[in-house]
């Protein structure tokens, strides 16, 4: 098969991205397994136009700027999001056209985010277009405490409900993310189910505690990897660190993700300043894959108390190097952990029950060791590669065949 994915954010220098990491995984196997794969991600800085990762054919594209420029104007600044929304589905848009001029793919596979004129011009690809469904600003938002949805953030949804709507197929990484799209479009859609996967070769290696960890140990560590934002609960669990240290002092916090807007580095030093655990969290800036495996090997616990995830893989990353979990509740991250024996999820925003499990599982070493190993076991039994890529590859044969059997 020749497939064509459009993650847009895709594992770079300059980038680290569920979605990425996933699709990057995929893409490789496939193309070792024989299949030609191409992939259209947003090029950063000092990004060549055309490269290749393993085989797979990376191509950047480069969406125009306006909606930076809009933003700096009052008046205009609530359309930013749509307007954004529409550089980046223009790119993508005139991509494709190019490449399938130059090769006809079987298969092509994005987001809704940018998706919007490819689903709508979607007989001119004369081939299957898959939507891989994933949280965005909008689906986040609506489930924070402290914000709502504006009205260009709405405007700049509406853009991708198109996308959801015109695409051939849909395909979700949970359960629980199918359920919300359903709720929000009021559709029952037919939404094909496939989770994201971990290959269990990536993390066999033995590892070596990297240069920034030696002043944290023998403390234990509570680990969160993410972008650093506020969707993603950094706020929670920096505001639950005075509870854990008064009762357990030897333990170091560490943050390792990007740095986003949504939490400026002024007003996350000054919620550290207020909660004084400056001297009991490390944050760091994105580090390369092995070394985030290092990271989860040497953690004692793995938190991510996100308001949203749909599917949530630093959970699994950290289940898969048997280690306890803990975040919050209230979207896909009770349908990874099955049940309590495997990680604990507490109620969304409740952040004296996030310290608590968290002191616990510090203190019990044995429940601890436990939970880490039935986490493993799940994540084996069903977010492995072995599990998980065989059914895409079904999904994708049969939305091929269909296909032609039309006459395409």
């Amino acid at each position: 098969m020749n497939i064509c994915f459009v993650p847009l954010a895709y594992p770079s220098r300059n980038v680290t991205s569920g979605v990425g990491i996933h699709v990057q995984a995929m893409a490789r196997e496939l193309q070792m397994e024989g299949h030609q794969v191409t992939i259209i991600a947003l090029k950063g800085k000092g990004e060549a136009q055309d490269t290749w990762d393993d085989g797979v054919r990376v191509v950047w594209v480069s969406p125009s700027n306006l909606h930076w420029y809009i933003s700096k104007i009052p008046l205009l600044k609530v359309l930013m999001s749509p307007v954004h929304e529409t550089e980046l589905a223009i790119a993508v848009q005139r991509k494709l056209k190019q490449l399938s001029a130059e090769q006809a793919f079987d298969l092509i596979q994005l987001t809704e985010v940018g998706g919007f004129l490819v689903c709508l011009q979607k007989s001119k690809m004369r081939c299957p277009v898959v939507l891989s469904l994933h949280g965005e600003k909008y689906t986040i938002y609506k489930r924070r405490p402290d914000l709502s949805p504006g009205i260009g953030m709405y405007l700049g949804r509406k853009l991708q409900q198109i996308a959801i709507k015109k695409a051939d197929h849909l395909i979700s990484p949970s359960l629980s993310h199918a359920d919300t799209i359903r709720e929000e479009l009021k559709r029952n859609f037919q939404i094909a189910v496939l989770p994201n996967y971990i290959d269990f070769d990536e993390i066999a290696a033995e590892f070596e505690p990297p240069a920034s960890m030696v002043k944290l140990r023998p403390s234990k560590i509570v680990l969160y990897v993410g972008r650093i934002e506020r969707g993603k609960g950094v706020e929670p669990l920096v505001k639950c660190i005075p509870e854990v240290v008064r009762q357990y002092p030897d333990v170091k916090f560490v943050f390792i993700g990007n740095r986003h807007p949504s939490l400026p580095s002024d007003a996350l030093n000054t919620l550290i300043a207020e909660y004084g655990v400056e001297n009991h969290l490390q944050i760091l800036d994105p580090v390369e894959r092995d070394e985030i495996f290092a990271y989860l090997h040497f953690a004692s616990i793995v938190a991510m108390p996100s308001y949203y995830e749909t599917f949530g893989f630093t959970f699994v990353e950290g289940m898969a190097m048997k280690k306890p979990v803990v975040g919050f509740g209230g979207s896909s991250l009770e349908e990874i952990v099955g049940d309590r024996e495997n990680g604990i999820v507490v109620r969304l925003g409740d952040i004296q029950a996030l310290a608590e499990n968290i002191l616990r599982l510090l203190q019990d070493e044995e429940q601890a060791e436990n939970m880490g190993v039935n986490g493993y076991n799940r994540v084996k039994e069903n977010f492995s590669k072995e599990v998980v890529l065989p059914k895409f590859m079904d999904f994708y044969r049969t939305i091929s065949n269909r296909q032609e059997s039309k006459g395409f």
